[in-house]
């Protein structure tokens, strides 16, 4: 028997060694199964503390360059920004602080997401400076009046703005608008809005201008803030307006035309205007806000502004006082000084309304149950991680049943082996050797 044993001829070692192999492929398989389970518990398991994905609006990074304008894709908000004269591109310092304002006020999450595209306007922001050098004379004067860089500077930047404004219309009539100008910024937007008299702005949510060399008195507007005097008008609007008043004895060389403007600039430095002139002004130097927008457009002037607030340093050129340059030179700090606060101020229904495209994300409450719940139904995601228990258990209970099945027909198979090698011996050893 030993010798069958070595030789191969018992089954009992090949039946052990299947025994054993079978054992050793049973633990491992319930070893990877557990493993698996494992697997999808941790996948499934929300981490504590991990916030939610939330939706509201979705800023850029960086605004585009109106030349570019024309390729992108249509948004839920434009967002259109016109620097100031000497900044630099895209917005400048003012601007910037408007778009901030804007992010930070409308930036609740909320159930829905909303697309925001960024678009700066390209045109060169020459310093009014230029207006300087050619001075008063040939300013207010001058049949004709002088061709300008910062005059050029300023038509670009209308046609620009326009351009991305018809763009936008044409391409994106669903798009909300929202503008922000500073100083020169702002006289190409109220140009631009001009140039839109008669058309559809129903798309303009707000228009913001800060420091506008084109605001007068009876301008139509939303708002007002800051503290110049209500017949304030921008140094842009000023000088049309004194040449403007005169205009006729200019044209005939009279005298009398030359006593109509000094005239008018002085009456101007007072707040003493007329109406009816200021508006034909308006009307013929493209600087009125049309009346389908007037109710969206706000303005932000501070009275030691000269570039809004024109009058009491013009009045003191005409008297020999001071010069232009001083003048510009003056008005500085306050022309730099406009705060968040004030845009918060004049943007307060702007804010309100884009908050209201969107609705708050509110948390759902929980459903009513008979009794505490377990800790583990009460995170998010639990339904599918007690499934992967269930899947995983009950794979391990028929894997470890299959196994257990297996050993027991394996041990039966080499019991019956045993039992028929023992019958072959005892039948072998009562045989009777042949003679």
């Amino acid at each position: 028997m030993a010798g069958a044993c070595q030789s191969g001829g018992n089954p009992c070692g090949s039946l052990s060694g299947v025994m054993g192999h079978a054992s050793l492929v049973g633990v491992r398989c319930l070893r990877i199964l557990l493993a698996l389970t494992m697997v999808g518990l941790v996948g499934l398991v929300p981490l504590r503390g991990a916030a939610a994905a939330t939706g509201g609006w979705q800023w850029p990074t960086s605004p585009t360059m109106s030349q570019d304008a024309g390729t992108m894709a249509c948004a839920d908000l434009l967002f259109i920004g016109v620097r100031g004269s000497g900044e630099a591109a895209p917005y400048g310092d003012t601007v910037s602080m408007v778009r901030d304002q804007y992010r930070q006020r409308i930036s609740t999450p909320s159930e829905g997401v909303a697309t925001v595209r960024e678009v700066a306007i390209s045109y060169p922001a020459t310093s009014p400076h230029t207006l300087a050098e050619i001075g008063p004379e040939q300013l207010l004067f001058a049949e004709t009046l002088p061709d300008t860089d910062y005059f050029t500077s300023a038509a670009i930047g209308i046609s620009n703005l326009s351009a991305v404004l018809d763009d936008s219309q044409r391409r994106c009539p669903n798009e909300r608008w929202v503008l922000a100008g500073f100083s020169q910024g702002s006289q190409v937007i109220t140009g631009a809005l001009d140039r839109r008299t008669g058309a559809d702005n129903s798309q303009l949510v707000s228009a913001t201008l800060l420091g506008n060399p084109s605001h007068y008195p009876g301008q139509l507007l939303r708002s007002e803030a800051g503290d110049a005097p209500t017949f304030g008008a921008g140094l842009v609007t000023s000088l049309f307006y004194v040449r403007e008043a005169g205009r006729v004895g200019r044209t005939s060389n009279d005298l009398r035309g030359v006593q109509a403007t000094v005239a008018a600039l002085l009456r101007l430095s007072q707040g003493d205007l007329d109406e009816e002139l200021m508006s034909t002004t308006a009307r013929t130097n493209g600087l009125r806000i049309p009346s389908t927008a007037s109710d969206r457009v706000a303005s932000v002037c501070a009275a030691e502004d000269l570039i809004c607030n024109a009058g009491p340093g013009l009045g003191r050129v005409a008297l020999g006082l001071s010069t232009l340059q001083e003048e510009i030179d003056r008005a500085r700090p306050a022309h730099l000084g406009y705060t968040s606060e004030q845009v918060d101020l004049v943007n307060a229904s702007a804010y309100a309304e884009l908050l209201a495209l969107l609705p708050e994300l509110e948390q759902e409450a929980p459903e009513e149950t008979q009794g505490p719940l377990p800790e583990v139904l009460t995170e998010p995601g639990s339904s599918a991680v007690l499934g992967v228990v269930g899947v995983g258990f009950t794979l391990l209970v028929v894997a470890a049943g299959g196994i257990s099945l297996r050993r027991g027909e394996l041990r039966r198979r080499a019991a019956e082996a045993e039992l028929e090698a023992g019958d072959d011996e005892h039948e072998r050893a009562g045989q009777t050797p042949r003679n």
